[in-house]
C-alpha cells in the first residue's frame, strides 16, 4: 500500500541522473583510452562509474516491491560507497597533478573489498528486514534495517573528506578559483554523505541526497576537465601559431639569402655588391639601418663603404680606428657584438646619427676571409629587440 507507483517523479528523476552519468562515464573513459597518461580522465571515469552504480542501486531500492529487491538495491548502493574511497584518493592526487600513492590505493582498496564482502555475506551493515520509510525528498519507499556496523561508516567518510581537503589545500598547481571549487565540492560531498549515512542508520529523519552529490560532482569534474582541455588546446594553438610565424620568417630569410647570392654573382662591381648586400639585410630585419665598414689598406682604420635604411640626412662618423666604436670593436675582436640599447653603450661613436635615425638595438658581425679581417657589418633596429643566437647566425651567413 505504501509503494511508489511506476512513473513517479522519484523514478523519473533517478532515470535521468542515470542516463546523464552514464554518458559522462563513457566520455571520460574514451578520453583515457585515447591518452593513457591522462590520470584525471581515468579517475573521473571511475567516479562516474561508481555514481552510475549507486544511482542504479537507489533506483532498484526505490522501485522495489519485495524485501529482497530492496535489500539488493541497498547493497549495491553501499558497494559503490565502499569502493569510492580509493577513487577519491586517486582523483584528489590527479587534480593536483601528483601520482597517487600505490600503497594507499592498495590498502583502501582491500579495506573496501573487505567491507563489500561483509555487506553481501553478513548482516552487519544492512539487515534483511525492511520497513516503509518516508523520505523528505523522494517520498515513501521500502528501506532496509541498518546493521550494527553501519554507523561506523561516518568516521570512514570523515577521514576520506579530511584527506581530500588537506591535499587540495596544499596544492600549488591550482589557481584560486580551482581550489575554491574543489573545496566546495568536497564540503558538499561530505555534507550529503553524512546526511545519507545518518538517514540510512535511522539516526535522523531526512531525505536521501547522495544521488545529487554524486551526480553534481561528476558534472563539476567534467566541467573542470573540459576547461583544462580548452586551456591546453588554446596554448597549443598559440605555440603552433608562433612556430608557424618563425618558420615563415625563416623561409623569407632563406629566400632573401638566395636573392642576395644571385644578385651578387650577377655583377662584379664592388660598390654595387656592397649596396645590394646592405639592402638585403634591411629587407631581412625590417625597420632597420644596415652599415658595412671595410678595413683600409693600412690595417689600422675602418671606412664606411655602404649603408641602407637611413631615414635622415645625418652622416655621422664615416671612419673609425681599429678597436674604436662598435664596428671597430667587432673588427678588432673578430667576434659578434649584440647591444640592447646603443644609446647607452659607451663604445657608440655615431650618437648624432643614432638619435637622428631613432635606432635602439644593435647586432654586428666581423667580415672575415680565413684568418684575414676584411671589416665589420652591423644592423640596428628602431625598436628595442633582443637579438637571438639565430639572428646572429643569420648575420654571419650574410657576412660569409
Amino acid at each position: 500500500a505504501g509503494m511508489l507507483p511506476a512513473g513517479s517523479p522519484f523514478v523519473d528523476g533517478v532515470l535521468v541522473l542515470t542516463g546523464a552519468v552514464a554518458c559522462l562515464a563513457i566520455g571520460h573513459l574514451a578520453l583515457w583510452v585515447g591518452r593513457r597518461t591522462d590520470r584525471l580522465s581515468f579517475w573521473v571515469a571511475a567516479w562516474c562509474t561508481l555514481t552510475f552504480t549507486y544511482i542504479n542501486g537507489h533506483f532498484v531500492q526505490a522501485a522495489a516491491i519485495t524485501p529482497t529487491q530492496a535489500l539488493v538495491g541497498a547493497r549495491v548502493c553501499w558497494t559503490s560507497a565502499f569502493l569510492l574511497v580509493p577513487v577519491v584518493i586517486g582523483l584528489a592526487h590527479a587534480l593536483v597533478d601528483r601520482p597517487a600513492p600505490r600503497r594507499g590505493l592498495w590498502v583502501t582498496g582491500l579495506v573496501g573489498a573487505g567491507l563489500v564482502a561483509l555487506l553481501w555475506l553478513t548482516d552487519t551493515i544492512v539487515e534483511p528486514q525492511t520497513y516503509l520509510r518516508r523520505d523528505w525528498v523522494w517520498g515513501t519507499h521500502l528501506a532496509v534495517m541498518p546493521g550494527p556496523l553501519q554507523r561506523l561508516m561516518l568516521p570512514y567518510s570523515l577521514g576520506m573528506f579530511v584527506y581530500g581537503v588537506v591535499l587540495i589545500w596544499r596544492a600549488r598547481n591550482l589557481v584560486k578559483w580551482e581550489r575554491r571549487l574543489f573545496l566546495a565540492a568536497f564540503a558538499f560531498y561530505f555534507a550529503v554523505s553524512i546526511n545519507d549515512v545518518l538517514h540510512a542508520s535511522r539516526v535522523i529523519d531526512s531525505g536521501r541526497l547522495f544521488d545529487f552529490g554524486f551526480a553534481g560532482i561528476a558534472a563539476g569534474l567534467t566541467y573542470f576537465q573540459i576547461r583544462r582541455h580548452n586551456d591546453l588546446f588554446g596554448r597549443l594553438e598559440e605555440q603552433v601559431a608562433a612556430r608557424t610565424s618563425e618558420l615563415t620568417a625563416r623561409r623569407d630569410q632563406l629566400a632573401t639569402l638566395a636573392d642576395l647570392t644571385q644578385s651578387l654573382t650577377s655583377t662584379l662591381a664592388l660598390e654595387k655588391v656592397l649596396q645590394r648586400f646592405v639592402g638585403h639585410a634591411v629587407a631581412l630585419f625590417g625597420n632597420s639601418l644596415a652599415r658595412l665598414w671595410l678595413l683600409d689598406e693600412d690595417g689600422r682604420t675602418l671606412t664606411l663603404r655602404a649603408h641602407a635604411g637611413a631615414t635622415s640626412d645625418a652622416v655621422g662618423v664615416t671612419r673609425l680606428a681599429l678597436g674604436e666604436g662598435l664596428m671597430g670593436t667587432i673588427a678588432a675582436t673578430r667576434q659578434p657584438l649584440v647591444i640592447d640599447d646603443v644609446g647607452e653603450d659607451a663604445r657608440t661613436r655615431n650618437l648624432a646619427r643614432v638619435r637622428a635615425e631613432g635606432t635602439v638595438s644593435f647586432a654586428g658581425v666581423p667580415l672575415l676571409l680565413g684568418e684575414r679581417t676584411l671589416g665589420a657589418f652591423g644592423i640596428a633596429v628602431r625598436e628595442r629587440r633582443r637579438f637571438s643566437a639565430e639572428d646572429v647566425r643569420l648575420l654571419e651567413l650574410l657576412a660569409g
